[in-house]
């Protein structure tokens, strides 16, 4: 097991700013970056505006709609039942601490991007 595994600390996936600009370097205009949030609330814009990235033919929109809700890959976190959902609740000093955290990373990512959306609406210090 990798080191940052064996504790379930897995603070490093989120910190993407760190990344961005060497995968811009290296892909330019080739990458794109889509929020979890826009794509759970609009599935069928979201995956048109990436067929449309990708120079590839569109699914017709009310069949990629269909298939989208009879095929539903679900987040293990979001669809638990709600007991089992409870005993993971997160303290709210937890989620102010990694908030804290990641902050500058998502600032950078919305300057980067010029996009408040990678603030993710988070309170104010």
């Amino acid at each position: 097991r990798k080191e940052n595994e064996s504790n379930g600390i897995y603070l490093h996936n989120g910190l993407y700013s760190c990344f961005v600009p060497e995968w811009d370097k290296k892909f330019g205009d080739n990458f794109m970056v889509v929020l979890l949030e826009e794509y759970k609330s609009s599935p069928t814009k979201v995956l048109m505006e990436i067929f449309d990235f990708l120079e590839v033919s569109k699914p017709d929109e009310e069949e990629l709609k269909s298939f989208l809700a009879t095929s539903k890959v679900q987040n293990s976190r979001s669809h638990r039942d709600q007991a089992t959902r409870n005993q993971f609740d997160m303290y709210q000093e937890t989620r102010l601490l990694l908030e804290d955290f990641y902050r500058p990373f998502n600032e950078n990512l919305a300057s980067y991007f010029n996009n408040e959306a990678f603030l993710f609406g988070y309170s104010n210090p």
